[in-house]
């Protein structure tokens, strides 16, 4: 088991993912999961990004079968490259293949995944950089070649990566390595600074998959690294100097730029999860039932989070009747739809119609325009229409809770006058209406 533990945790991530992939498909349909995804999925049709680039020509060729199994791919290579990864941190093997599961068990890592997002090609490319990363010209030139790669999907991966592998020759220098350490974060704080807002995320309080974060960890995970990181201070900067870098590293990255960069921070956490476990596994105890319902309770709870997550991706919107909702849409004369930024990509992608407010839009005027779903006198909503160019309004399910609390509520009240309103399709959750133009 020693010599093939890589290949047994790859095969086991490889069932894992394909499990989930199978269970999307008969919970769900043919249906490419999450809001995400289809914000990619219009980037890859003008392609800026290496990510967009390789989608476009997969979703070209192999369609929703291309879309579906490439998250998949990429995440069974980055599990071999990050157990190939933890071997050259000279940990123990049984450490290693722990770290490993609990890295494909990750909510964060089992979302990226599952749907289509950038992370799910920039981090195995940053672990195939740590793979190759030798003073040897061969693997160092394929790990520069990773390197850039990674550049043409993101500067701030390119930086992250390159940080700690500059770090890593310096790992059995001490003051090098900590004076390098407070140069990189000095550095990398200043950058991400510049791109975002760091007051706008709360990570900590956000990044608990439990609480519905996507790109989240579980409570468990959360607790088991803490303890590793108690133990690892014993070590100091020793054998684990490069797993404290990483830690700091991803951590001021996750604090500024938010939950999207957790991915990267499981990496240093599962290590110290595992070496919690590990330790666990390895000391007496004086009482072993107390051993062996900790360890019990740990996975557990390591377990519950796997899987009521799992449940989670498997349900993730859009459903068959919201595309198909949306694809009748597309066959009504070009105009502007109203919904919830939430349905913008969706409503772009199948409809093929602009929608009158994104993810991207100003927080006021998201605030000024959201004042539209709560009017209720007609002459307001006719005006109102008018100026923002509405053509359409498409309704969903999720919609009443996140905008209305019933079907009385704001516009739907005056959805019932049919010289105002015509309803061009009805289903069981959706709705879609088309605005009259009145004088």
């Amino acid at each position: 088991m020693k010599a093939q533990w890589k290949e047994g945790v790859t095969i086991a991530a490889a069932i894992l993912l394909t499990a989930q992939l199978i269970i999307r498909l008969f919970t769900s349909g043919p249906i490419v999961a999450g809001e995400e995804s289809y914000q990619h999925l219009l980037l890859s049709q003008s392609p800026e990004t290496l990510y967009h680039g390789i989608l476009g020509i997969g979703i070209m060729l192999g369609g929703n079968f291309f879309a579906h199994i490439f998250p998949l791919i990429l995440g069974v290579v980055s599990v071999y490259l990050f157990s190939i990864v933890l071997e050259r941190l000279g940990l123990p093997w049984k450490l290693n293949a722990i770290a490993a599961i609990l890295f494909i068990t990750t909510p964060a890592t089992m979302y990226v995944f599952s749907t289509l997002n950038p992370t799910s090609l920039s981090l195995p490319l940053a672990l195939l950089s740590f793979a190759l990363f030798r003073r040897k010209p061969l693997p160092a030139i394929g790990s520069l070649i990773s390197l850039f790669l990674l550049a043409l999907i993101g500067l701030p991966e390119f930086l992250f990566t390159a940080g700690l592998l500059v770090a890593s020759l310096l790992r059995r220098n001490v003051h090098r390595l900590l004076a390098l350490s407070s140069l990189s974060l000095v550095f990398l704080v200043l950058f991400l600074i510049s791109l975002t807002n760091p007051i706008a995320n709360h990570p900590f309080l956000n990044g608990i998959s439990d609480l519905g974060e996507l790109y989240g960890v579980g409570v468990f995970s959360v607790i088991i690294a803490l303890l590793g990181i108690a133990y690892v201070w014993r070590f100091r900067f020793n054998s684990f100097s490069m797993l404290s870098f990483a830690l700091v590293s991803s951590l001021i990255w996750v604090v500024l730029e938010g939950t999207t960069r957790i991915p990267y921070l499981v990496l240093p956490l599962v290590v110290l999860g595992a070496l919690t476990i590990e330790v666990l596994l390895q000391t007496p105890w004086t009482l072993d039932v107390v051993k062996t319902l900790s360890l019990l309770v740990i996975l557990s709870g390591l377990l519950f989070s796997t899987v009521s997550f799992s449940k989670e991706l498997a349900n993730l919107e859009p459903t068959i009747e919201q595309q198909e909702s949306l694809e009748f849409l597309s066959s009504q004369p070009h105009g502007r739809v109203l919904s919830h930024e939430s349905n913008s990509y969706w409503i772009e992608y199948f409809a093929s119609q602009p929608a009158v407010i994104t993810r991207e839009t100003p927080p006021d005027d998201l605030e000024e325009i959201h004042k539209v779903f709560q009017i209720r006198n007609l002459q307001d909503a006719n005006s109102s229409f008018k100026d923002l160019r509405i053509d359409y309004l498409w309704v969903d399910d999720a919609m009443f809770g996140e905008v209305w609390s019933d079907e009385e509520d704001g516009i739907l009240f005056l959805l019932r006058n049919n010289q105002t309103f015509d309803q061009l399709h009805s289903s069981e959750k959706t709705q879609t209406w088309k605005f009259l133009f009145t004088e």
